[in-house]
């Protein structure tokens, strides 16, 4: 008698639906005390759970719980809050001590949509020190990559301690261009194992492969490295008596290539890379190789860029075919082959400053092709990359040796995109034994 009293006292308040659900099944009890409890956890995170139809909502106003209905199907106003009587609030103690007190302020934001609930409760978001990101963007535009992600990685060391290093990755994981400089300094990587620098006492030690070694003359040497899968690199050391940036010139005046690159007979820039850790030397190219009758003519399509790796004493220059069938690098738009057929190449530079004065400079080369020409024996195709990277030395060579005739100085004085006098600083920053941004700030 007194249950069916007081069903009909809460039928008579609207909400006989809580009545049922308390009376004749405790394990849909407590499926409520655990959606109650989600939705305040959900809270707490900034609404991140939205609540799926028809699931009954609550909250505990001043100790007495108060149902909000269900929320209904898409378009539907949010129901009615519905004080409880004395004798529900009795039957739902333990509700109410499952759900924490909120006001009416905290009932508005549950109900209310994800923004206002993130709006009344949520914490303000974290945001990275921006003195921090601002040298991190400074070194980075400046092409000094590595030092760029060395002041990233010290400055989330410090943040673990404060609990918020997993909020700073997720800051840079959105970060466009904090995105870009970690793929250069992966790429940067990759480059100096090529050129030995990663291994312990490199400059030319074999570290794998079966290498086959050969003197080019005037201290210059080659390596050729075979492995088990058939493919071959080839790697040159050699010294030339011109300063680092003038060295720089021969790669960064792309159209003039052709006096050096063998077999190539037209390079041109398709796009001068802006932005993305990086705003003077990073560029998407085009190689045009003209081969004999019955070969098809050959291009490779790379991307490049310069780095400044002065505290380690050297500037690298990486560079890689774009991945086969691309039509865009970064949004920029890459043109169709056409009837040439596309390589695969890999050519990696290395530039060391030599001499008291730094006015002279060891050229370090990684070099690897894949030509595309199946049929023809790997044996001669190994045989085509030796002559290859011998004809890249004596072309450098040449320019070096007559470099004043040539028409580098004019560019590098006419230095039209700033680059020549990023690389000068470089250079006297190391004759100075600082690094370029140390000097800019000491200059201010």
């Amino acid at each position: 008698f007194g249950s069916s009293l007081l069903l009909a006292r809460l039928v008579e308040r609207g909400i006989w639906c809580l009545c049922v659900c308390v009376w004749g099944s405790g394990a849909m009890t407590s499926a409520m005390v655990a959606g109650a409890a989600a939705r305040w956890s959900s809270s707490l995170c900034g609404g991140k759970k939205a609540l799926a139809e028809d699931e009954p909502v609550f909250v505990n106003r001043g100790g007495a719980p108060v149902l909000l209905g269900a929320r209904g199907g898409a378009g539907e106003k949010k129901p009615k809050a519905v004080t409880a009587s004395p004798e529900v609030v009795e039957i739902l103690a333990p509700v109410a001590e499952a759900v924490p007190a909120a006001d009416d302020g905290a009932i508005a934001a549950e109900a209310a949509p994800k923004e206002a609930a993130a709006a009344e409760e949520a914490p303000a978001s974290w945001a990275p020190d921006a003195a921090v990101l601002a040298r991190v963007r400074h070194l980075a535009a400046n092409e000094a990559h590595c030092r760029a992600v060395a002041a990233l990685d010290a400055y989330r060391a410090g943040l673990v301690e404060e609990g918020v290093a997993e909020a700073f990755d997720a800051f840079c994981a959105g970060d466009e261009e904090i995105r870009r400089l970690r793929f250069k300094v992966d790429t940067i990587q990759r480059c100096e194992a090529h050129l030995r620098y990663a291994a312990p006492g490199a400059d030319g030690e074999q570290l794998e492969g079966s290498p086959a070694h050969h003197v080019l003359g005037n201290g210059s040497e080659l390596w050729v490295d075979h492995y088990s899968d058939n493919t071959v690199d080839y790697r040159v050391c050699a010294p030339f008596d011109i300063p680092m940036d003038h060295m720089l010139s021969l790669f960064y005046e792309v159209d003039l290539y052709p006096k050096w690159l063998p077999f190539v007979w037209e390079s041109k820039i398709l796009h001068m890379v802006k932005g993305g850790s990086g705003d003077y030397a990073q560029f998407l190219v085009v190689f045009k190789y003209v081969l004999p009758w019955p070969l098809k003519n050959r291009e490779a399509v790379l991307y490049g860029f310069a780095s400044d790796a002065i505290e380690r004493g050297r500037v690298v220059l990486c560079s890689k075919s774009v991945p086969e069938g691309a039509t865009e690098w970064w949004g920029y738009p890459l043109p169709p082959a056409g009837d040439a057929v596309r390589m695969d190449v890999v050519m990696d530079f290395g530039f060391v400053p030599q001499g008291p004065e730094l006015d002279k400079t060891r050229l370090d080369i990684f070099f690897k092709l894949d030509p595309k020409i199946d049929w023809l024996p790997q044996g001669f195709v190994n045989w085509v990359g030796r002559q290859f990277v011998t004809l890249l030395y004596r072309g450098i060579s040449s320019i070096c040796r007559n470099f004043a005739k040539s028409p580098y100085p004019a560019r590098l004085s006419a230095d039209v995109n700033d680059a020549y006098a990023v690389m000068y600083r470089m250079l006297m920053a190391m004759r100075g034994g600082t690094l370029p941004e140390d000097a800019a700030e000491t200059s201010v």
